[in-house]
């Protein structure tokens, strides 16, 4: 086993020796000795003859072992110093730095060995959230890094555990999670008031829920299910994996980047002593929260984030406080107010919403962890409307259930960080880590998929692997110039043995597409909230399409060449268009069917337009949107200079429909959820009329219950349509751009000779 030494000058020569001797015998094969300190047993300027490579790290000790263990590459760190060369901190220090390089730190009486970590999953960035305690605020900033994400399409996925974890990995699709279906878990004695639960309620992100038991020095659970929750979440291929840490546990699991959530209230000696050096080693940023606290001083806070600011760099370090955000309006209503924070920080809080949010705090409560507590504060409180509440501890099964019985509403509260002090603003900073976290996950292997994936499915990572191992093949023919067709064949080949034969197949479709002579041409329909635009962007990005336009725009063009008066169906929404009709329907009409084929012909001048152009120019566009509805848009009379892709989306299952909603307004456009939620019968209605249209006109119907089954799903029906066209094309004998395969490319430079 080989072996660093630590040794000092506190000790004679001989003794280190000796010591050194009986490590050997013991099996330990000490490479190299660093003097961490100690002059009293050593001659001026020498270093110790103890019959192994000596060298002094006492300007630097943690640099100077950090420097070792990469040069040496040792099994183990074997400490043979002492007090007062190495104290309790400096030795804590040390052993932070052999953990966090996955070595193993022995003394005479202990050993530290580095928490077991599952390797991180290959495809997917990881990006961890993790804390100095319980009640840090990880579970707010994990939820502000994935709505930042979110924004970027990256399609997070937040993997949280918790001491109150589900037995089994539990997902909570994105918006899925409801004051009924949280009730429904208490009832069926489970904890609703998981983490998991909470960050999909406040971030309208998918998440999934694990558990973990007991936690140790340097933050491993004794137990945990996590490794299935990420196994679960990397198979849905999301742009960024945030692990969520646990009280003082870490994720055990590998990551990518890292950010350490460090309350104010936190005693400094807990990051620079015991084994905070190794949580804070591991961090790309440090989030200060809660500044504002008055526990236990601005004192504290001053000495804490100097000390991190030392480590990790001003730019490195966020000092922010919390502010509660109601997640629905209570304008003019009288609430009653429930939190985990203490006393002194809820009154702030309360006053906050007041002023913010139009509220009126009639009561408050600051045990919202305290479940006896909380229930003498409920008994006790006069009057109100609305419950507000953060969901943790008991607020589902106390606070919720006292409200019921109250016939007060219920609204949930986010807190959400704001900086108060550091060099930077909260979403450069947080882009920063999450940049960090995509680009060392590419260096292992992982790419972030939405947004980026070919039309092959192919990431970015593996097409340069398939185009460089082209190019080397190309190289080695030792000609000049290859043809068009010779170039598909070795990149066929190598993508096959590089990513897989589907891969490779999809390349081979893909081909047929680009011996097309005439522009693709997809229109989408479906109602609102069915995820046509989310579908329309990503389609367009793999099929390179640059030609995006949604309906809507052209509605809103439209709007303001012909007014209300004269058009009034196009100046409402379209599950509004029963509203505006200026004659009565019959008794036996429907009369939000009829608004809507008003307001849907009215637009179709513009969508047949586009179509009209896109032929003309021989460009390809996609055109999404709740007025795409078979029967009122014209393909036919330009068939033969596009190929028309229509089809529409659905989503059958009422609660997930509904649940869109609340994902959008949460995390990609403020759009408030309640307005489509008051409309959701017409927004269902109006899905049936066109889906019937579709049925009545042959255009495919695709469900749109997993993004990645959906967009593949559009994909092959895209690839289907083309290869039907190349087929009738060259059976009619009109090769077109087939001609093209036998023009020579240069290997190097990989372009038409």
């Amino acid at each position: 086993m080989r072996a660093i030494a630590l040794i000092d000058g506190e000790h004679y020569p001989p003794v280190t020796r000796w010591a050194l001797e009986v490590a050997r015998s013991r099996g330990v094969e000490v490479v190299v000795a660093l003097v961490v300190g100690g002059i009293e047993k050593l001659l001026p300027g020498d270093l110790p003859d103890v019959g192994v490579p000596v060298r002094s790290v006492a300007a630097d000790r943690a640099e100077g072992l950090r420097a070792a263990i990469a040069e040496w590459r040792p099994d183990v760190v074997l400490d043979l110093s002492d007090e007062p060369v190495l104290g309790y901190r400096e030795r804590m220090e040390l052993v932070s730095v052999s953990l966090v390089l996955g070595v193993p730190y022995q003394g005479a009486d202990f050993r530290f060995d580095p928490p077991v970590t599952e390797p991180a999953p290959l495809g997917v960035p990881v990006l961890a959230v993790y804390g100095t305690g319980k009640r840090t605020g990880k579970t707010a900033i994990a939820g502000e890094v994935a709505r930042r994400a979110a924004r970027r399409d990256l399609a997070p996925i937040v993997i949280a555990m918790g001491r109150g974890g589900p037995p089994a990995a539990q997902v909570a699709e994105a918006g899925s999670v409801t004051l009924d279906s949280l009730i429904a878990l208490v009832q069926a004695g489970e904890h609703a008031a998981s983490d998991y639960l909470e960050d999909a309620l406040t971030t309208g992100v998918t998440t999934i829920g694990a558990r973990r038991a007991a936690g140790g020095l340097a933050g491993a659970p004794y137990v945990t299910n996590v490794a299935e929750a990420v196994a679960i979440g990397a198979a849905r291929h999301p742009g960024l994996l945030v692990l969520e840490g646990s009280g003082a546990a870490l994720p055990p699991v590998a990551w990518d980047a890292g950010i350490l959530v460090v309350p104010a209230t936190c005693p400094p000696e807990y990051i620079r002593g015991y084994l905070g050096p190794y949580r804070l080693l591991r961090a790309d940023l440090a989030v200060v929260t809660m500044s504002a606290s008055p526990v236990p001083g601005s004192e504290n806070l001053t000495h804490l984030s100097a000390h991190l600011r030392r480590t990790l760099g001003d730019a490195r370090v966020l000092v922010t406080d919390f502010l509660p955000v109601p997640l629905a309006d209570v304008r003019g209503r009288d609430a009653f107010f429930a939190t985990t924070a203490p006393t002194a920080t809820s009154t702030a809080q309360a006053l906050h919403l007041e002023a913010a949010y139009g509220v009126r705090i009639v009561g408050s409560s600051a045990r919202l962890a305290d479940r006896a507590g909380l229930a003498e504060d409920l008994e006790a409180a006069g009057r109100y409307d609305v419950l507000l509440t953060e969901l943790k501890a008991a607020a589902v099964d106390v606070a919720c259930r006292h409200a019921a019985v109250r016939g007060a509403d219920v609204v949930f509260v986010d807190n959400r960080a704001e900086v108060t002090e550091g060099a930077t603003d909260l979403g450069t900073a947080f882009g920063e880590v999450i940049d960090l976290a995509i680009a060392r996950g590419m260096a292992r292997g992982s790419e972030p998929s939405r947004g980026t994936d070919g039309v092959t499915g192919l990431s970015p990572y593996r097409a340069y692997q398939v185009a460089e191992e082209v190019e080397i093949r190309l190289l080695e023919r030792r000609r000049a110039s290859v043809t068009s067709a010779e170039l598909a064949e070795v990149a066929i080949e190598v993508i096959g043995e590089v990513a897989g034969e589907r891969y490779a197949t999809n390349f081979v479709r893909w081909r047929e597409i680009e011996t097309l002579d005439v522009p693709l041409v997809i229109l989408i329909g479906g109602a609102t909230g069915v995820g046509k635009s989310t579908i329309a962007t990503q389609l367009a990005a793999r099929l390179g399409i640059v030609r995006v336009v949604a309906t809507d725009a052209i509605r809103e063009v439209m709007r303001a060449m012909l007014s209300s008066e004269l058009m009034p169906t196009l100046h409402v929404s379209s599950f509004q268009a029963d509203e505006a009709l200026r004659e009565p329907p019959t008794k036996t009409a429907d009369a939000l069917t009829l608004g809507f084929r008003e307001q849907t012909a009215a637009v179709s001048v513009g969508i047949n337009a586009l179509i009209e152009r896109a032929a003309a120019e021989g460009t390809s566009i996609v055109i999404e949107g709740a007025h795409i509805v078979p029967g009122f848009f014209e393909t036919d009379a330009h068939a033969d200079r596009i190929l028309a892709v229509p089809f529409v989306v659905g989503v059958d299952d009422e609660d997930r429909h509904r649940s869109h909603f609340a994902a959008r307004e949460n995390a990609v456009a403020p759009r408030p959820a309640a307005r489509y939620v008051e409309g959701f019968e017409g927004i269902r209605r109006l899905q049936r009329y066109v889906k019937s249209q579709a049925l009545a006109h042959g255009v495919p119907v695709i469900p749109n219950y997993s993004f990645d089954q959906s967009i593949a799903a559009v994909i092959d029906l895209v690839m289907e349509r083309t290869t039907a066209r190349a087929a009738a094309a060259l059976a009619a004998g009109d090769v077109g751009a087939a001609g093209r395969d036998e023009q020579p490319t240069d290997p190097k430079e990989g372009k038409t000779a």
